[in-house]
């Protein structure tokens, strides 16, 4: 899923910028031979330079205005939430109207417009009455074409070739192939559970819809329907009701925005004259701007950009954390290595036939050759769906929580009251040259490398980034802001001397950036490791509500106190 999704963005991002099997892409305007340049080449006027650069600007204005103005759902502009929702959910369509009104602008600098046929009809034009020679390749001399072929393709005309049917039956299966496995990938990216979709899935549904559809357009000589992966991602996203940092909270199913798509697909049939008006930079840039947007939830990327990170600045993920470094970027080396492949292939024209053979045979190799180079564990974290990853951390969280620390009994009050981590280490190396004499019961201390909340969807979610998918803190404490607290669980047994001490512990657990002015702190005594451990993530352990008060309205109100008289009164109840 992730190498196939990255190709596809990919794709859309060199064929926007420039891609080097074609003439596709903003920097080949400034080629003086390409295409768009032809219909001016005798105008003295012409500059094909000022072209290309109009062309970049218009490309890269309309890839900013959409970012720009994808961001205004959470701004402080406009006069409410409703216009500013609606700024967010016609980014798009806006930056597409602002930058062909300044693509068209400039009469003296023409640039490259879509090109629509003049009216609605079939787009192979005939030499002749027979229809069996195309206009104007098959007949130069002709100033105008004979007429157009008809809708329904006849499949009984082979040209004399009757073998041709059986011979095309082989590459038809691999056709065959690329559909299913298209569709298949897209529905599975689709039903990310990160996107928290309520409706069941329809995977035959689909299937067999796909294959009623590609026989009607076959028979119509149109392009075969196929899943459109970039666009229905973003599609959910448009849908999605989304946390300022990203986070998809809820999808809103419905199947009014496909009907609305489809009927505006229908209406610029009868608007053929409008669509010769926008620039095909413009386009380059949506297609841009739809690649970007999804480069930001592939963890393969993101992986990638690993390898340009300093190891300590990771983004927080269950592989960086329970994986070796070396393992972890030998698995994204052998996902190189197998994008690289495909996009190779796909690009070669000799051999593009190969294509879906590839895509195919990436299952075998996850299924029985991965497993001998990585253990079960390394592949349920890196190449495994979010629930099941959960569940592994659970598991070993639970094993963990079953071990005791592994200390010798005579040290392990002092281990426990010891405030210092320097004065831990040093007291044990001391104790260990004591002990050397002591019979073999005596065991060292074991410390175990555990990452803080990595269950927890309080402390952390998962968003989208430049870099792939990050998990950032959800809950953020700051500034001058007071911290009521108005309830703990009782999920956590503790007794009524250490409850208040654990309260404590947790609440300066947050990181408060500055404390209240004119507060005055005390240095807390190190915790033993057993409460260490539990408070190191309060969801599964310490379930508690927050409430966030600006400074004036604890100032000014009786009954919300500020944290320090929260604490105060807490320790004073007990």
């Amino acid at each position: 899923d992730e190498i196939f999704s990255f190709l596809i963005a990919l794709i859309f991002i060199i064929n926007a910028i420039g891609s080097p099997f074609s003439q596709t892409g903003v920097i080949h305007y400034f080629d003086s031979d390409h295409k768009a340049h032809d219909p001016y080449e005798n105008q003295s006027y012409y500059s094909h330079y000022a072209s290309a650069l109009l062309s970049l600007i218009v490309f890269l204005g309309t890839t900013y205005v959409a970012f720009l103005l994808r961001k205004f759902k959470f701004s402080p502009f406009l006069p409410n939430q409703t216009s500013r929702n609606a700024m967010t959910d016609f980014a798009v369509v806006i930056s597409i109207l602002i930058w062909s009104l300044i693509g068209n602008a400039f009469e003296e600098i023409p640039i490259e417009k879509l090109n629509v046929p003049s009216k609605f009809a079939p787009t192979f034009q005939c030499c002749d009455a027979s229809c069996t020679t195309s206009w104007p390749n098959d007949c130069y001399e002709q100033a105008e074409p004979y007429g157009y072929r008809s809708w329904v393709v006849n499949l009984g005309d082979l040209n004399g070739k009757g073998w041709v049917p059986f011979m095309a039956a082989g590459p038809a299966i691999l056709a065959f192939m690329l559909i299913f496995l298209d569709d298949g990938i897209t529905w599975h990216l689709i039903n990310h559970p990160s996107h928290k979709l309520k409706h069941g899935d329809a995977y035959n549904y689909d299937t067999i819809l796909i294959g009623v559809m590609v026989l009607v357009n076959s028979l119509l000589g149109l392009p075969w329907l196929v899943a459109a992966t970039v666009r229905s991602l973003n599609h959910i996203h448009a849908m999605a009701d989304k946390s300022p940092d990203g986070t998809i909270l809820s999808v809103q199913e419905t199947r009014l925005t496909h009907l609305g798509i489809h009927l505006l697909c229908l209406a610029t049939i009868f608007a053929l004259d409008v669509l010769k008006l926008i620039p095909v930079p413009v386009l380059y840039g949506v297609f841009l701007f739809m690649g970007l947007v999804s480069l930001g939830t592939n963890q393969f990327w993101g992986r990638m950009m690993m390898f340009f990170m300093q190891p300590s600045k990771y983004p927080v993920q269950p592989y960086t954390q329970y994986m070796r470094r070396g393992r972890m970027h030998l698995f994204t080396t052998i996902q190189l290595f197998f994008f690289a492949l495909l996009y190779a292939v796909k690009s070669i024209k000799a051999i593009a036939i190969a294509f879906p053979i590839l895509i195919a045979a990436c299952i075998p190799i996850r299924l029985y050759v991965l497993p001998k180079i990585f253990t079960a564990d390394e592949l349920i974290l890196i190449d495994s769906d979010p629930n099941t990853v959960k569940m592994w951390l659970a598991n070993q969280q639970a094993e963990d929580d079953e071990e005791e620390p592994l200390i010798d009994d005579d040290d392990s009050d002092e281990f426990s009251k010891d405030n210092n981590e320097g004065d831990i280490e040093s007291k044990h190396a001391q104790g260990a040259e004591e002990t050397s004499s002591k019979p073999a019961t005596t065991r060292k201390v074991r410390r175990k490398k555990t990452v803080s909340c990595p269950t927890g969807a309080l402390m952390f979610t998962e968003e989208p980034s430049a870099l792939g998918p990050q998990l950032k803190p959800q809950m953020f404490v700051g500034g001058n802001a007071g911290l009521f607290m108005t309830g703990t669980s009782p999920s956590v047994q503790t007794s009524a001397d250490d409850s208040s001490a654990q309260t404590h512990d947790t609440l300066e657990g947050i990181d408060l950036a500055t404390q209240q002015k004119g507060a005055q702190t005390r240095r807390r005594g190190r915790a033993s490791r057993e409460e260490r451990r539990s408070n190191s993530c309060p969801v599964p352990n310490m379930m508690f509500e927050i409430e966030l008060i600006s400074p004036e309205e604890v100032k000014h109100s009786d009954g919300l106190p500020t944290l320090h008289e929260a604490q105060h009164s807490q320790h004073s109840s007990q």
